[in-house]
This record gives structure tokens, C-alpha cells and sequence, in this order.
């Protein structure tokens, strides 16, 4: 499937003033004054996805907006570090063309909206004076599938690895070690700010020093070549779900099998150490007591962390092809005597 990376929907910093002809200051319903309309993708369906440079007292920061047929508009992400480094990537389907609308901003016409993913870095400096990515920093990620009305979001610690291409997002410098995921369908405007309330507390469990997000933002930076999650949408009869990558299992191909999921991982020189999560709704025992196995049969015991919806998994891995399978056992029944 084709995708809009970085480069493509991220052509201003935010503040954009410093950049050459940025859009013109804007306002909607969810943003106030003096913020500015970077994007907008629009599918034949309906859809649509909105990038935006929103002022506020505390200083900048990007936000992420979506809405649908029904004239629903929810926001889905924000920048969230003081000083971060943002990547975007969207996933659609059919013909591509763009036009640009009367305050500047860029319009793009897809056939439709599949996947739209955040990732967000922490960064060190400032917009004027330039924007790195911090040493040993955090990372915060988004995943949002327009299809089901789900959102992913993931917790991440920036490793060293080979560079990749990903299924999301194009060339990735680090690997990310994908430390915790959780996924939640967005039914209601009261899910989507109870996800956004919550994602503080979210970043909390690996980042105890977190803030509110943008409590003193003074600006937002793009990192073209950032890290990026890979994304597996997985819809059988009986089971859904989906399988969120590392960078470095970039090309992974995967599918449903009686005990779990089997998946295709191809050759990557350097890899030591694999992480991915994987929603509980594509087990036919929700995940318990998982195992990974390799096409030779060989057991990897990985060391696994839960939630209520997700299973992520860390274990070594050479760099050599591999076929993996991800299965689980029905839980043993005591019986009291």
C-alpha cells in the first residue's frame, strides 16, 4: 500500500514562522486562536486527517485531528515533550492528487484513509536554534486505523540497530525496543479524551518524570528519519486484531493459524534482539502462556509484558530469515478438592 511519510506531511516546524511560506493563521473548533492548519488529507469516503501548529499560552506544539462521514471530529495526538521531534505516516489506498487551499495549507485527495501513525521523540534545544534527538530519550507512539476505530499507542526505548525501511514510515536510524502497547477501539467522543487524559499516565510507567503534555512546550521539531512502528492489521472471522513491529522487523508478513500467529521475518544483518506486541484478540486463548517457535521447532522463550489487550515480547533473534510462531495454551483448570 502506499504511504505519505515525514517529508510529505510534515513541511513545517511548529511555530512554522521561522519557515518559508507557511499557511496562514487558522481556526477551528479544537484549536484556538493563532494556530495554523499544516495538512489536510481528505479521502472519497469522507475521511479526513489534520495536521495543526496549535498557540498556547505555554508556547507550540503539533496535533493530530481525524474525523469521519458522520461529521465526527476527535483529536488522536498530540506533540507531547517540551522540546520534541515528530514523525507522521499514512497509509491509504487509490489515486493521489493535491491542490492547496486558500490560507496556504496543502490539500490531499486520496482514494481512502487506512492507517495515519504519530511517533513522538524526546528532543533537546529549541525550534529556533534546532531541535536533536535526546541521548537515551523516550518515545511515544500512535497508531490509529481508520477502518475499526482503533487506536494503539506504545511505549518505546531507543536502542542502536541497522538502518531499515519500514512498512510505515521510510528510513529509520535506531530500533526501537517496544516496551509496552495498548490498544482500545475509539466508540465514542468520551473514549477518545479518556485516551488522551490517560496517556500521561501511560508514558508514566517507563518515563516517571512525564508532564502533563505541552505544559511548557516552547516548539516542536520533524525528524524525517526517525524511528517507526511497523503495523500488521490482522481481520478473520473469529479473531482481529493487530501486530505492531520494532523497526528493525521491518517487512514482516504475517497470518492467523490454529494455535496463533505465524509470522515471516526476512534477513536483517545485525539484529540481536527482536520486540513486537501483539493484540490479544488474534489468540484463541487471549495470549495466555505464550511461546515463540521457530520453523526449525526450536522454543525462544521471550520475556513478555501484559496488558488488558496487548502481549509485547522481547527476544534475540539472528540476523538470518526466520518464520515465527506465536502460540498459546488454554489455561490449566485446578480443581478444589
Amino acid at each position: 500500500m502506499p504511504v505519505l511519510g515525514t517529508k510529505e506531511l510534515l513541511r513545517w516546524g511548529c511555530p512554522p514562522a521561522k519557515n518559508s511560506n507557511p499557511p496562514t493563521p487558522d481556526v477551528d473548533a479544537l484549536v484556538g486562536k493563532g494556530s495554523r492548519l499544516l495538512m489536510y488529507v481528505q479521502d472519497d469516503l469522507g475521511n479526513d486527517f489534520e495536521i495543526w501548529c496549535v498557540s498556547t499560552t505555554f508556547g507550540y506544539h503539533y496535533q493530530y485531528q481525524v474525523s469521519y462521514p458522520d461529521g465526527t471530529v476527535e483529536e488522536i495526538s498530540t506533540c507531547i515533550y517540551s522540546a520534541g521531534l515528530n514523525d507522521v505516516a499514512l497509509v491509504y489506498s487509490g489515486p493521489m492528487s493535491e491542490t492547496t487551499a486558500p490560507n496556504g495549507s496543502p490539500v490531499i485527495n486520496v482514494g481512502r484513509i487506512l492507517i495515519v501513525e504519530h511517533s513522538n521523540t524526546e528532543g533537546t534545544g529549541d525550534i529556533f536554534k534546532g531541535i536533536t534527538p535526546k541521548e537515551g530519550g523516550a518515545n511515544f507512539h500512535i497508531v490509529h486505523d481508520y477502518r475499526n476505530r482503533y487506536r494503539y499507542r506504545l511505549n518505546t526505548e531507543v536502542g542502536t540497530g541497522v538502518i531499515s525501511t519500514d512498512i510505515l514510515a521510510q528510513g529509520s536510524p535506531r530500533v526501537d525496543r517496544i516496551l509496552r502497547a495498548e490498544g482500545m477501539k475509539m466508540e465514542s467522543h468520551e473514549s477518545y479524551q479518556a485516551a488522551l487524559a490517560s496517556d500521561t499516565d501511560f508514558r508514566r510507567l517507563d518515563d516517571p518524570g512525564a508532564i502533563p503534555p505541552c505544559q511548557n512546550c516552547n516548539g516542536a521539531g520533524v525528524d524525517a528519519d526517525g524511528p517507526s512502528i511497523g503495523y500488521i492489521g490482522i481481520e478473520e472471522k473469529d479473531r482481529s486484531g493487530a501486530i505492531l513491529l520494532d523497526p528493525g522487523l521491518s517487512g514482516c508478513s504475517a497470518e492467523v493459524v490454529a494455535k496463533g500467529v505465524r509470522l515471516e521475518v526476512p534477513a536483517r544483518p545485525g539484529r540481536t534482539v527482536a520486540t513486537l506486541a501483539v493484540s490479544r484478540g488474534l489468540f484463541p486463548h487471549r495470549g495466555q502462556g505464550l511461546t515463540v517457535r521457530t520453523s526449525l521447532g526450536r522454543a525462544i522463550k521471550p520475556t513478555v509484558r501484559e496488558t488488558d489487550s496487548m502481549v509485547a515480547l522481547e527476544f534475540r533473534l539472528d540476523g538470518r530469515a526466520h518464520e515465527l510462531e506465536l502460540f498459546d495454551r488454554k489455561p490449566r483448570v485446578v480443581r478444589a478438592l
